[in-house]
């Protein structure tokens, strides 16, 4: 078993707190491991499946860390006092331009991401989009971590979960969640 010994805050903003935490087991000592700590009573960040015409939007995104494109749910954390609902409308909105009714939307379950890393549960929604414009995609906002979205079909998207490495993490466990535990359509 380990335990924190020492909690050093290095890094804050409105959304989280970064750590350095010196753990101590019986085996071991780590002097600067690095956690996030997500403001928020219930939710620190949320991600969202969303569906047109009995499609999985994805969105095709460049890490600049691992010098890759993935394919990544729209997802982020969610402000300091902010719902999680309120967040992923306001995330699909930044990340797609589509701006969604709040009732559109639902709450599927909840995951603990890296959870020896962040100390926060992330909402899992899905959505069912009405009306798509692809004018829409223009009103987006270029962030890292965004890209254009792409519709996939059941069966593609199954075929692309063969190579998890395609995915970010949090992307690849919603999708695999929404599909074993759930009707798609």
């Amino acid at each position: 078993m380990q335990i924190i010994k020492k909690k050093k805050l290095v890094f804050k903003n409105q959304v989280y707190k970064a750590y350095s935490n010196y753990i101590k087991s019986k085996h071991y000592i780590i002097k600067d491991y690095l956690t996030l700590e997500v403001a928020g009573k219930k939710f620190g960040g949320v991600c969202c499946i969303i569906f047109n015409k009995k499609k999985i939007g994805l969105m095709k995104v460049y890490s600049p860390i691992l010098k890759q494109y993935l394919f990544s749910l729209v997802q982020g954390f969610c402000d300091k006092n902010e719902t999680s609902s309120k967040a992923i409308v306001r995330e699909i909105f930044e990340e797609t331009g589509i701006n969604i009714d709040k009732k559109d939307i639902k709450y599927l379950n909840k995951i603990l991401p890296m959870h020896s890393l962040v100390k926060s549960k992330l909402a899992i929604y899905f959505a069912s989009l009405k009306n798509l414009n692809s004018s829409d995609f223009k009103k987006r906002q270029k962030e890292v971590g965004t890209g254009k979205i792409y519709f996939f079909s059941l069966k593609q998207i199954k075929k692309m979960l063969k190579k998890p490495y395609t995915f970010d993490l949090i992307s690849y466990a919603a999708i695999s969640y929404f599909l074993i535990t759930k009707k798609p359509f």
